[in-house]
């Protein structure tokens, strides 16, 4: 399988999709499950990629061409199996503000494989839209994505939104962690830690929305931020970045996009009181400004730093910035 991951990944990074095409369907042809495929080959190839561009060997461009030719790859094979109409229906969908489309379109190819019915519907989609889509189609199940720490609550307000339809909700993506406690903060039916664990969890459970409501943790008393105290905020560590460059040449798109995305993620751990998702995406976001920025500030300043721009605005956000800085913190 490692021969034809090369193979594949080499005619997606020269553009070739058809030829990766063939080249999967060859690999199906020989006897090699979808669920292997889409597993070891597909997921593996965008797992490199990704890593590649964290560690700065890739641009955003390169990445970006890498994501659209697995997505485009993924669309062809997914679209191409049979969906029988008397299947269970299964809306995909990325949670709401969460841009990552890849794992959703994965989802989606893997069900319909599967003997799924399935509908993708895509990214950014606003909540009380997909509330209204839901009642009018009646799916047996929603499946929300979500990439970002920063977009968790969108993907509550999706998940809030499917069972207002009364249809019940499974997620996954990376920003829910590596166990079910953040998807039950939330109010899921189930938590999916894997890609190919989707399938069977929609052919097994016994999902109860109300119930799965009444576990629902988030903060009712979080309120979104003001928009001036964002901006002041993201401005403040923009300063602060821009004073620990090491290089002149970093543009500063990447320096506001590394500040926003730290904001939003403050305010996403906020609305679920969750310390260490804010102290591990710092811990990620260090390495990212040192490899793409050219600034080299451990994650403990970074939040130390934050936390003075909060200052008074925000009292519970210093209050789980602490928290985070202790987690970051080794035990005495």
């Amino acid at each position: 399988m490692s021969v034809a991951r090369l193979g594949v990944m080499s005619a997606l990074a020269s553009g070739d999709t058809g030829l990766a095409y063939r080249l999967v369907l060859g690999l199906m042809d020989d006897g090699h499950p979808f669920p292997v495929i889409l597993d070891e080959v597909l997921a593996s190839i965008q797992w490199e990629s990704g890593r590649r561009w964290e560690v700065g060997d890739y641009s955003i461009s390169q990445e970006h061409a890498s994501t659209a030719a697995v997505e485009t790859l993924i669309a062809l094979i997914g679209g191409a199996f049979d969906q029988p109409t008397n299947a269970k229906l299964v809306v995909v969908v990325c949670g709401e503000g969460d841009t990552h489309t890849l794992p959703a379109r994965m989802a989606t190819a893997l069900l319909a494989y599967e003997g799924f019915r399935t509908i993708f519907l895509g990214t950014s989609l606003p909540a009380h839209d997909l509330r209204e889509y839901l009642a009018t189609t009646a799916p047996d199940a929603l499946v929300v994505s979500c990439t970002r720490p920063a977009n968790l609550p969108g993907a509550r307000a999706c998940i809030a939104a499917g069972h207002d339809a009364d249809v019940p909700v499974a997620v996954g993506g990376r920003a829910f962690g590596d166990n079910a406690e953040r998807a039950t903060a939330l109010g899921a039916d189930a938590h999916a830690p894997t890609l190919t664990a989707l399938p069977e969890i929609l052919e097994n459970w016994q999902p109860e929305p109300a119930a799965a409501e009444q576990q629902v943790t988030v903060r009712a008393d979080t309120t979104t931020p003001h928009a001036s105290t964002r901006t002041s905020v993201v401005t403040q560590m923009m300063q602060f970045l821009a004073d620990g460059q090491t290089a002149a040449d970093t543009p500063n798109r990447i320096l506001t996009e590394c500040a926003e995305d730290l904001f939003d993620t403050m305010a996403a751990a906020l609305y679920l009181d969750d310390d260490k998702l804010l102290a591990d995406h710092a811990a990620w976001l260090s390495q990212l400004l040192d490899h793409h920025a050219h600034v080299s500030v451990p994650a403990e300043r970074l939040l130390q730093r934050l936390c003075q721009a909060v200052a008074d605005t925000m009292p519970d956000a210093r209050a789980l910035i602490e928290a985070s800085i202790a987690t970051l913190q080794p035990d005495p």
